[in-house]
This record gives structure tokens, sequence and C-alpha cells, in this order.
């Protein structure tokens, strides 16, 4: 068989297309592969006019299966499809070498998966509809780290630790303490109760002994034993 034998067919329109060959869109439009009865069906290359490319196999005229997406900025989708959308297990990663590896349904992030972010950190656990949704972890590159449950990319309750040691374990919104809570350091020292905007709103502190060295009612901080006042939990909270 000759070379020129191999060679692929040139269609005029999609709808007369079958067999191996390529359609042309436009200058800058393409698509080059299987197809059946005018369909794009099987392995082939489509290139859109803003330069995004797939690769990978298709099925009655849609993505399906196994392909590869490329993004004219870097960006870049390789993974699993059904019916033209991102479905199944696929890894997604940016120029900045940011990288989602994990379960995708109806085009999004959707299941468990793990999120790393160059010079940040990495959430891993579970996702719905692009967002940490469920029970998730997140650590920052500092050694911040936050374990618990997610809603719709916010913490809405877990448990907090830092480098130097303290924690605090209880309610959140909006990423602030917001809530029943509890802040701990290591040597002992602790505050319990309503946390409000981050700061402590109906709250006891008591010193490693168990002794109450302080209370917050309403936002207002009262002292219980003047010779008993303990320094404020030393917290950064990473940006």
């Amino acid at each position: 068989m000759s070379d020129s034998s191999k060679e692929k067919v040139m269609f005029l329109r999609e709808e007369f297309a079958h067999g191996e060959g390529t359609v042309k869109y436009s200058k800058t439009s393409k698509y080059e592969g299987s197809w059946k009865f005018g369909l794009k069906d099987g392995f082939g290359v489509h290139t859109l006019s803003d330069r995004t490319k797939y690769i990978g196999q298709h099925q009655n005229g849609l993505r399906h299966g196994k392909g590869i997406e490329i993004f004219p900025k870097g960006e870049k989708y390789s993974g699993n499809w059904k019916e033209g959308i991102r479905d199944g297990k696929g890894i997604y990663s940016w120029p900045s070498g940011a990288k989602y590896v994990g379960q995708w349904k109806n085009g999004k992030k959707n299941g468990n998966g793990i999120l790393t972010k160059v010079d940040l950190g990495n959430y891993e656990g579970q996702w719905k509809d692009g967002e940490q949704h469920g029970e998730g972890s997140l650590t920052f590159e500092n050694g911040y780290k936050i374990k618990g449950v997610w809603i719709l990319g916010s913490p809405l309750r877990g448990a907090a630790s830092w480098p130097n040691g303290n924690k605090y374990e209880g309610q959140y919104k909006d990423w602030k303490w917001h809530g029943q809570g509890n802040l701990s350091a290591p040597s002992g020292q602790h505050i319990i109760g309503e946390f409000r905007d981050h700061k402590p709103w109906n709250t006891i502190e008591y010193d490693k002994d168990g002794l109450v060295v302080g209370k917050v009612e309403d936002g207002v901080q009262t002292i219980e034993n003047s010779s008993q006042i303990i320094p404020k939990l030393e917290v950064d909270t990473p940006n």
C-alpha cells in the first residue's frame, strides 16, 4: 500500500464525513480524526477558533471517554469525559503549578479530590459543584491546618492548629470563629464558649489548672481573679 493511500481525507462538510478525515470550520478551527455518519466518533483532535485544543475520544459527536483539553494560556484538563462534559477522574493543572486531582461530575469538581497551590498549601477532601463541601482538610505551607466540615468553600465546623501549638475547635462563619468553640494553648490555658466574628463573645477563660481567670460577656471582658490574668493566646491566622 502506498503512502498516498494512507493520507486522511479532507471532507467539505461534517454531514459528509465518515471514516478517517478532516473538517475545517475556519482558518483556525478544525477536527482531524474518526467520523461516523457525520459525527465525530472515535479518536480525534479538535482545534477551536480560540486555540483551545481537545485530543481524545468522541462518541456521537461529543467528547466521551479519555481526553485532554489544552487552553491557550496553558491550563489543561486530562481525564474522563461523558457526553461532552468532564465526568469521572481527572486532573486540572494551571501554569502556576497549581493542580486539582480528583473526581468530576457535570463539568465541575464533585466527589473526592486534592487541590494543591504552589507556595500556599493544599485541600484534600470532598467537593460539590466546584467548591469544598463536606469532610476535608486544608493545610497551608506555614503549618496552619484546619480539618472539618465545609460548606460551599468555607469551613462550617472543625479543628484548627498552628505551628506554635495553639488550637481552635468549634464553629465557623465566613472563615471566622463564630458559634461555640474552644481556643487553647500548649500550656493548658484555654477559652471556651461563644465566639463571634473571630473574637470571644460569651466565654470563660481557664488557666492550666482549670481555674477561671477571665470572662467575656456580650463582647466585654471581665476578670474573675486579677492576680491570675494570663496573656491573650497568640494566634496567627493565614491570609
